[in-house]
């Protein structure tokens, strides 16, 4: 089973949703049905460091907007809800670590 496989199971398992770290930017829907919107760098040949992903179950994705990519570092989706003239945005970020330098976690 691949990685993008893989994935769901774990997060149905654990009840998680945002998760992963990719390398290009765009969205794929899986065999299982969810459907995963990731951010990372947008070079080809690029690290397979930093990137975001959003997993979307198909409730979720019934009630998707829309959502950009902010960078290798920051995923934004919009959702509708059940409140009219309500809209919910989920931010999911991967912060630098204390390891990195501190150009890089000033700049973030």
């Amino acid at each position: 089973m691949g990685h993008r496989e893989s994935l769901p199971n774990c997060c149905r398992n654990e009840k998680i949703q945002p998760r992963g770290t990719w390398t290009q930017v765009g969205q794929q829907r899986l065999t299982s049905g969810e459907l995963l919107l990731y951010s990372s760098h947008e070079e080809e040949n690029a690290p397979h460091t930093q990137g975001v992903a959003l997993m979307l179950s198909k409730q979720a994705q019934n009630a998707l907007i829309g959502w950009e990519s902010h960078g290798p570092r920051i995923i934004k989706a919009s959702f509708k809800t059940k409140k009219e003239g309500i809209t919910m945005n989920i931010i999911q970020c991967y912060a630098p670590t204390n390891d990195y330098n501190e150009d890089a976690k000033d700049q973030f």
